[in-house]
């Protein structure tokens, strides 16, 4: 998780470790409503592509 982004790393622990909706996630950041879900999708994809490489 060290190697994401802040907004990335913080994104993440809120939407898995608090269970909120990417809405409520939003809301909370006071970010567009469609922002958490991108931000999730490519710190997935950079976790992947991190422990691929391991």
């Amino acid at each position: 998780m060290s190697t994401l982004s802040a907004a990335q790393r913080g994104t993440i622990q809120l939407a898995y470790y608090a269970g909120p909706t990417h809405f409520e996630v939003s809301a909370y950041l006071g970010i567009p409503g469609p922002t958490p879900r991108t931000r999730i999708r490519d710190g997935i994809k950079h976790l992947e592509t991190s422990l691929r490489d391991v």
